[in-house]
C-alpha cells in the first residue's frame, strides 16, 4: 500500500458519516498502515542521503 492510499484509507476512517457503522479497529488499521508507509518513506529517503 503506497503513502497516498494509506492517507485516503485514514481519512476515509477519519471523517466517514457518523451514521455510517464502521468498526473501531478500522480507525487504528488506517492509522497504522499509514505510520508504517511514513517510515517506510523515511528510511527509502534516509538511504538516498549522500555521506
Amino acid at each position: 500500500m503506497n503513502l497516498a492510499n494509506s492517507a485516503a484509507t485514514f481519512t476515509q476512517a477519519a471523517f466517514e458519516r457518523k451514521s455510517a457503522k464502521t468498526d473501531p479497529g478500522q480507525f487504528d488499521l488506517a492509522l497504522k498502515d499509514l505510520e508504517t508507509a511514513i517510515e517506510i518513506v523515511q528510511a527509502e529517503e534516509g538511504d538516498h542521503v549522500a555521506p
